[in-house]
């Protein structure tokens, strides 16, 4: 059995992060959603009800 990651993997992982960045290029910093900046563009609670429910998504 292989132990290694697939690259497919950590490219779907940036095409995530290219998503919002193309929309709200303030909320992505190097490579990397900025959830504080995501906060402060739609709001504490509609940041925490979007991370709920993608955690629930993954189940």
């Amino acid at each position: 059995m292989s132990n290694k990651v697939k690259k497919e993997n950590f490219n779907s992982v940036n095409e995530n992060v290219q998503a919002p960045a193309k929309l709200f290029p303030s909320v992505v910093k190097d490579g990397e959603v900025d959830f504080d900046a995501l906060k402060e563009e739609f709001g504490d609670e509609t940041v925490r009800q979007s991370l709920a429910y993608l955690k629930e998504a993954i189940k």
